[in-house]
């Protein structure tokens, strides 16, 4: 059961670095995607982290 707690802390981890990344690169003058685009894959990213650190406490607590 730790390891699922643990993979999905991970999977967390890496969608919130996904959602920072494009937020970063929302912040630049130029960048190749619109914004509108950047700003919905950060969106995503983060309710993605978002969604899995829930699935992950509760998991915590029950275990």
């Amino acid at each position: 059961m730790s390891v699922v707690i643990f993979f999905i802390f991970a999977v967390c981890f890496f969608l919130l670095a996904g959602a920072l990344h494009y937020f970063r690169l929302i912040q630049q003058t130029a960048s190749y995607p619109p914004k509108k685009i950047l700003k919905q894959r950060a969106a995503v990213f983060g309710a993605g982290s978002g969604i899995f650190l829930a699935i992950g406490i509760v998991l915590l607590y029950l275990h």
